[in-house]
């Protein structure tokens, strides 16, 4: 009777993987993994902060309808500016979810390289466009967090540079642009209530 030779036992290739990952971690950035994870989790938080802008700015949009209708401009005129704040922050939220996905995509480079100038160019833009984002969105409160792991991964020089907006900066401009501070230019208000105004019109038309 012939006996079968036992086999000896191997790891999965699921497995093998894992154990490859984690030697590549342990000799590269010992904080990616936590950093994965908090950007992970930092994305769910944006999805509540996005769905809870985008009801404020459907609520203000209609109220200005109102106005237009009671023939109160000067009301009108003056709730658009908050408005195009709004819908810009908006745009940048969605900005910064893209850069999450690129940094989640690429930890791998991230893991290996200290130096920020080493890193992929649209990879060196997602680190230092979030760490801006950090400084002026106190309402993500996650983003804090990252924009800490970043600065001891690449430096307090780094940190400051993208913050305060030094030669040298990464952030990307379109995220800048829609973060910055500015007062709203005369023209773009009225720009905007005639397209409220607009759609208001197109709406009732059909009705």
């Amino acid at each position: 009777m012939q006996i079968e030779e036992e086999k000896p036992s191997t790891p999965t290739w699921s497995y093998a993987i894992r154990f490859a990952l984690g030697c590549a971690r342990v000799s590269g950035w010992k904080k990616a993994f936590k950093c994965e994870n908090l950007i992970m989790q930092f994305q769910a938080q944006l999805v509540i902060q996005k769905n809870r802008r985008y009801v404020i700015i459907k609520q203000t949009r209609q109220d200005i309808v109102q106005l237009l209708q009671n023939d109160n401009f000067d009301s009108a005129f003056a709730r658009v500016e908050q408005l195009y704040k709004d819908s810009c922050l908006l745009t940048a939220y969605d900005l910064i979810d893209n850069f999450c996905e690129c940094i989640i995509t690429n930890m791998s480079h991230i893991s290996k390289c200290s130096c920020i100038h080493n890193l992929p160019a649209n990879v060196a833009v997602a680190i230092s466009s979030l760490t801006y984002a950090a400084s002026r969105c106190g309402e993500l409160s996650l983003l804090h967090v990252i924009r800490n792991l970043f600065r001891e991964r690449y430096g307090r020089e780094f940190d400051i540079t993208n913050v305060e907006l030094f030669a040298g900066n990464y952030v990307d401009t379109p995220l800048r642009k829609n973060l910055g501070n500015y007062s709203v230019p005369e023209d773009q208000k009225l720009m905007l209530l005639h397209e409220i105004a607009q759609d208001n019109f197109n709406n009732h038309r059909f009705i």
